[in-house]
């Protein structure tokens, strides 16, 4: 005798896989396939900084330590407000895991909602880079270069929060290579912003931070409706909608089908019903005549003929009652 089937997962898992006797377990190799894209990401974001570092450094030393002044600031605010677009991948994970696919979906929006609700307050600390830098008492020149940064960079806090929540949705569901693609287009799309912005352009500091910003941008146009299935959404729902029809119409076969049956079979019975009514109209009608010539004999009395007549008049009766019904079953056929 074959052994079953192991079970099938209805939501299955990027790291899970099921043995021959259908238990659980650890994909290490789809663990090293989901981790390998994870760390390519790291190490791609500390080159987008590093690549900044390297553009500014051609403006000045002045220019790099206003940037080295403002970093850190700017770190604590992005992540000050971007924990709502970080608690995506939470969010996310647990509810693909868990096969709730809408949840997760929902959870990205949230974030995205989230990082819109985060506008105000960066526009605010943009507004604010020069109240905000004075009680570091840098020099002028230096100070001068970092508010240039500081107001461009945080306005575009709310893209870096949006490029959380959406990198951790796909980071969420397993899909780590995406966010990796998106990564490496955004590291070139930086450099060459960097480069156009901030010397083709003159922009200088301010290039470097509206780079950045234009390069999550982008990254949001990337992943934002990224893969065959989202594309490919209306085919999809178009075959759901065909596979619907094909059930509907097969459903109203089937019953048609049953109706026609049912109404022929019962038209068959109805025959038979009769032809007994008939068999037994015969029966009581030579009874009733038996009945009549006995009594012209007079072998039996009056009142013993009633009987007879009764008998053949409930007789005649049922006959005409299946009459009428085996018309009515034929109608319903027809009608069927």
């Amino acid at each position: 005798m074959d052994a079953p089937a192991p079970p099938t997962l209805r939501f299955p898992l990027p790291a899970l896989r099921l043995d021959a006797r259908g238990r659980r377990r650890v994909d290490y190799r789809a663990i090293a396939a989901l981790a390998a894209p994870l760390f390519a990401n790291a190490s791609l974001q500390a080159v987008l900084s590093l690549t900044d570092t390297w553009f500014i450094g051609r403006l000045s030393t002045d220019a790099v330590a206003a940037m080295g002044a403002t970093y850190f600031l700017v770190f604590v605010a992005i992540l000050l407000f971007g924990g709502v677009g970080m608690a995506v991948q939470t969010l996310a994970a647990q509810a693909y895991g868990g096969g709730r696919r809408v949840r997760g979906a929902q959870a990205v929006w949230s974030g995205l909602w989230a990082s819109a609700a985060t506008v105000p307050p960066f526009v605010a600390l943009a507004l604010g880079g020069g109240a905000i830098l004075a009680p570091f008492a840098l020099l002028p020149a230096i100070e001068a270069l970092a508010v240039e940064y500081w107001f461009p960079r945080l306005l575009g806090g709310p893209a870096s929060v949006a490029m959380w929540a959406l990198s951790g949705f796909f980071n969420g569901i397993g899909r780590t290579r995406v966010t990796l693609l998106a990564m490496i287009v955004v590291a070139l799309v930086n450099a060459a912003a960097n480069e156009v912005l901030m010397f083709r352009l003159g922009l200088g500091m301010a290039g470097s931070a509206w780079a950045t910003t234009l390069s999550l941008s982008v990254q949001h146009n990337l992943l934002q409706g990224f893969g065959r299935a989202v594309n490919a959404r209306t085919i999809t729902v178009s075959r759901i909608n065909l596979r619907t029809s094909d059930e509907q119409f097969r459903n109203q076969v089937i019953a048609t089908v049953d109706a026609v049956l049912n109404a022929y079979y019962s038209l068959l019975a109805s025959g038979e019903e009769v032809k007994a009514r008939r068999s037994a109209l015969e029966t009581a009608e030579r009874f009733l005549k038996e009945s009549r010539r006995r009594y012209e004999l007079g072998a039996l009395a009056g009142v013993d003929v009633l009987p007879a007549e009764s008998q053949e008049a409930a007789a005649r009766r049922a006959r005409v009652a299946a009459d009428v019904a085996l018309a009515e079953r034929f109608l319903t056929l027809l009608r069927a």
